[in-house]
């Protein structure tokens, strides 16, 4: 599949199409979005921008690149699954701990070092 126009011009890809880098911009008009999923791409940086997306339950970006969680995460109360399944990422921001409605977390081959102490309370 292709992304609409609008928002394909605001992503980078590589010679195979992989996704690389999705622009800042290209939330701003999705903001009722409630599941994204952007799973096998090459994407290395969620943009900060992703924290308005407050619509969103489900959260898919497993196999790609990304080091760091955004800052914001708490503003996604509505979320119940996220997924950053084999990326990597080094820390598990505390954020995750004020996700209220989620019922699933895959965190699974990644750089973890420690989860947050808050986590499960």
């Amino acid at each position: 599949g292709s992304l609409p126009l609008e928002i394909g011009q605001e992503v980078d890809r590589d010679e195979r199409g992989n996704i690389v880098q999705v622009s800042k911009f290209a939330v701003g008009g999705m903001l009722k979005l409630e599941m994204i999923d952007v799973s096998n791409n090459m994407i290395g940086e969620i943009p900060h921008t992703m924290s308005r997306l407050t619509n969103l339950k489900d959260f898919t970006f497993d196999n790609n690149k990304i080091e760091m969680l955004p800052d914001g995460m708490s503003r996604w109360k509505l979320l119940t699954s996220f997924s950053p399944h084999q990326n990597s990422i080094m820390k598990l921001s505390h954020e995750i701990c004020s996700m209220d409605c989620l019922t699933y977390l895959n965190i699974g081959k990644n750089k973890i070092g420690e989860l947050p102490q808050s986590i499960g309370k």
